[in-house]
C-alpha cells in the first residue's frame, strides 16, 4: 500500500504534535480510501496488548505500545522468564519481533517495564506480561 498524509509525507504511520485535523490516503492494487480525523488535547490512555504472534504473516508479527502520544523520553524494556533482558527499545514506533541475538524466542510468557514522559511533563511506568505464541 501507499499512503499519502495531508502534507504529503509517505510514511505508513503519523506522529501527531498538536491538535487539528488529519487525513490520509491509502492506496493499493484494489483501489484507494481517503479518511481524516479531528484530535483535540484529551486524557488517553496506552494500550498495551497481551500477546502477539511473530510467525511473518504480516499480522501481530511484533509487540508494541499502541498508540503512544508525543514523548520526551521513552524506555522499553522486555525481560525473560529468568529475567534476562531480551529486548529495549527508546524508539516508541519499534517493537520486539520475539528474537533476542537473532534466535527465535520460544513460545513463553515474557514481563516488560515501559517508562515514559509525555511533551506535558506526565510520566508513567507500567509493568506486566506478554504472551509470545507460535
Amino acid at each position: 500500500a501507499s499512503y499519502n498524509w495531508q502534507d504529503h509525507s509517505t510514511q505508513s504511520y503519523y506522529t501527531i504534535i498538536r491538535e487539528g485535523i488529519y487525513a490520509l490516503t491509502v492506496s493499493n492494487e484494489c483501489g484507494s480510501y481517503s479518511d481524516s480525523v479531528l484530535v483535540v488535547p484529551g486524557i488517553c490512555t496506552l494500550m498495551i496488548p497481551n500477546a502477539f504472534t511473530p510467525d511473518n504473516d504480516g499480522r501481530n508479527d511484533v509487540f508494541r505500545v499502541k498508540y503512544v502520544f508525543p514523548v520526551k523520553q521513552f524506555v522499553f524494556t522486555i525481560f525473560n522468564r529468568w529475567g534476562q533482558k531480551v529486548f529495549e527499545t527508546n524508539d516508541h514506533r519499534i517493537g520486539w519481533d520475539g528474537t533476542f541475538n537473532g534466535q527465535p524466542q520460544p513460545m513463553d510468557v515474557y514481563g516488560y517495564t515501559l517508562e515514559a514522559e509525555f511533551t506535558d511533563g506526565v510520566k508513567i511506568r507500567k509493568t506486566g506480561d506478554i504472551t509470545l505464541i507460535r
